[in-house]
């Protein structure tokens, strides 16, 4: 890919010096890509290196089936499926039900809230979305067992990071417990 850019940069220059008037660029080098890949793949190492040392020296909550309190101002279509997902991971089975409709014998029930944000950077206009919050909480009874968040960091290097990872990490810190 760079030696294109090299050969088209060469040739432009060619034309350049014999059309006078005429500017050939070639185009701009996927530096907001490199970057993008760079940083997600950096943040994705370190939420699989978290995820592995999450158990230890923890307990996991005596939890064997949730309830979800569907939550439709939540914008990102992948949440429940997700950490549905990584409940099963732990034997967990989920059952998903729409505010005021909790299915009878129901012991736990988790409610969740995230917020979307956009941004383009420097290098992308159009703005591409992520996860910059979210929040799980597990009740038993009325009683809180259990809560955990997950917000951008401060340098944001997490920003890109795969919402599947965030989730991920946020479910295990909602399940184990010091």
């Amino acid at each position: 890919m760079v030696k294109q850019h090299f050969v088209t940069a060469s040739l432009a220059a060619l034309l350049v010096a014999t059309l006078p008037g005429c500017l050939i660029l070639p185009p701009p080098l996927p530096i907001r890509d490199i970057m993008t890949a760079t940083v997600s793949g950096i943040s994705e190492l370190s939420s699989m290196t978290q995820e592995s040392s999450i158990s230890k020296g923890r307990t996991r909550l005596p939890v064997k089936e949730v309830c979800i309190l569907w939550n439709d101002t939540v914008y990102i279509a992948e949440f429940v499926p997700t950490v549905q997902q990584r409940l099963r991971k732990y034997g967990i089975s989920s059952a998903v039900y729409s505010p005021g409709t909790e299915p009878a014998g129901c012991s736990s029930v988790m409610e969740y809230q995230a917020m979307r944000a956009w941004d383009g950077g420097a290098f992308n206009r159009d703005g591409m979305p992520y996860m910059s919050y979210a929040s799980i909480t597990l009740r038993r009874g009325g009683t809180v067992l259990s809560t955990a968040s997950y917000q951008m960091g401060g340098m944001k290097l997490d920003k890109w990071a795969s919402n599947e990872s965030k989730l991920y990490t946020l479910v295990d810190n909602l399940l184990f417990k010091y």
